[in-house]
């Protein structure tokens, strides 16, 4: 898909170029929520979900992790490395 969305840029033809771009953003999510799905499944009650900002209801909160089933890794624990940061980070819609 991407590839067709080069082509659109490249013709200029914005038209075609917004729809794909629409479809990618779509599949992207959609890939997101399965990994999110994916991860409650594995990790929910294990020692990954201690201290994870996930399970917490608060200002702002409108679900935690339980309700949706979806886990994020909202972990914010001050001893992660730069690393494990990058990965939480990306990890965060």
């Amino acid at each position: 898909m991407e590839s067709q969305l080069t082509i659109a840029f490249q013709k200029g033809d914005p038209a075609a170029a917004w729809s794909l771009t629409q479809s990618l953003l779509e599949m992207a999510r959609a890939l997101m929520i399965e990994a999110a799905k994916a991860r409650f499944e594995v990790n929910f009650g294990t020692s990954i979900c201690e201290r994870c900002e996930g399970l917490r209801a608060g200002v702002d909160v409108v679900a935690t992790c339980y309700q949706t089933k979806l886990c994020y890794y909202r972990n914010v624990k001050k001893e992660v490395t730069p690393k494990q940061r990058g990965v939480i980070d990306k990890l965060n819609p």
